[in-house]
């Protein structure tokens, strides 16, 4: 096998020329989580958008946007709205490039639910701005899941071509057009 080869998949993320975040972003992404976890919310925000900016400058746009989703309600958790609110437009402005602007704004969703747990009128300008930065119209709710049948879940990589994260097939969640995201950088793995 090559050295650009990752098992099944062929070539990392299965696509040739796809640009992966490397095995020192999945583990600054777990370690973003530990601090998350920790209730070190105000350095797990600061890393999750710093990763964010990793992950577009890589050509990630959808996983800095989920990666600073994952910054956005670390700092909302910790009390800091201004922190969360400038992770999140910044999220919008490091995806918006992307081709499926629906499937990722669809990623601030939680976060939109969140703020408006705390406050409703940040949540309905932010979800304005996240329209107008997406160009979309609404901002879709999160996708109808289905029961995958096994074929799809065997068809799933062994690992995430974007971050290298093990894929669980027994856990992993599809999404109504057949495809999943990856638990921890966001990005789409085809099943």
């Amino acid at each position: 096998m090559q050295a650009n080869q990752r098992g099944r998949g062929g070539k990392a993320g299965g696509k040739a020329g796809k640009r992966t975040l490397g095995d020192g972003a999945r583990d600054a992404l777990h370690a973003a989580g530990a601090k998350a976890a920790a209730g070190e919310h105000g350095a797990a925000a600061t890393a999750y958008a710093e990763l964010a900016r990793i992950a577009e400058s890589r050509g990630r746009p959808g996983a800095a946007a989920h990666i600073a989703v994952q910054g956005a309600l670390a700092a909302l958790a910790g009390g800091d709205r201004d922190q969360a609110l400038a992770i999140a437009r910044e999220g919008v402005t490091l995806a918006s490039g992307v081709a499926d602007q629906r499937r990722v704004a669809r990623k601030f969703v939680p976060f939109i639910d969140a703020l408006s747990r705390d406050d409703a009128d940040a949540a309905a300008a932010f979800r304005e701005e996240a329209k107008k930065g997406f160009g979309l119209k609404l901002i879709p709710a999160p996708g109808e899941t289905v029961t995958p049948n096994r074929a799809q879940r065997r068809s799933l990589p062994k690992a995430c071509g974007t971050c290298g994260e093990p894929v669980d097939s027994a856990t992993v969640v599809f999404q109504d057009d057949g495809t999943c995201d990856c638990a921890l950088c966001g990005d789409p793995i085809a099943g």
